[in-house]
């Protein structure tokens, strides 16, 4: 009787680096990430983030306290862009909503926890550097106008569903 040779384990190439899948994150734990991008993390391996994309974000942006959302934000897209949507001019208001010293305007609380359903849809599939070039940058299904001055200047009853529907569909093409 023959003997079939054992089979060889393959090694990575030096310049490959294995990704760990997300159920392999969530079982290993997830350290030095705040427990918003952390629940971010976790939800892309439900099934409630695979049916409904941006759900999660949606969720947390409802439910988080204003300053840990903003907190988040900022990690997510930068303190200039979030100054931009709050409508404020310095980045040090960012830092002191984030730290809980100063309350946004309700109008900019509700204009950011929009930012953030946004960019928690897009980072969902893409790294934070995509969500910040999506907002920024011109689209073709707003008229070629930047999501972030949507959000900034628009009315937020108006452009609350279209800016969201637009990062969905980026997201779904992506």
């Amino acid at each position: 009787m023959r003997r079939m040779p054992s089979p060889v384990k393959r090694q990575p190439a030096q310049h490959e680096c294995p990704v760990p899948s997300p159920h392999a994150v969530i079982k290993n734990g997830i350290s030095g990430v705040s427990p918003i991008v952390s629940s971010l993390v976790e939800s892309s391996a439900g099934d409630m983030s695979l049916n409904a994309p941006g759900l999660r974000a949606s969720e947390i942006s409802i439910r988080s306290d204003i300053a840990e959302l903003i907190g988040q934000l900022r990690e997510l897209l930068g303190a200039q862009l979030v100054a931009y949507l709050g409508s404020v001019t310095e980045t040090r208001a960012v830092r002191q909503w984030a730290d809980g010293t100063r309350k946004p305007p309700a109008e900019a609380i509700r204009r950011l926890r929009l930012a953030y359903q946004v960019a928690g849809l897009l980072t969902d599939r893409d790294q934070p550097r995509v969500a910040q070039a999506w907002l920024q940058g011109m689209n073709p299904q707003l008229e070629d106008t930047a999501p972030a001055r949507l959000i900034r200047d628009g009315n937020p009853d108006e452009v609350g569903p279209r800016v969201p529907a637009a990062a969905r569909a980026f997201a779904a093409a992506g």
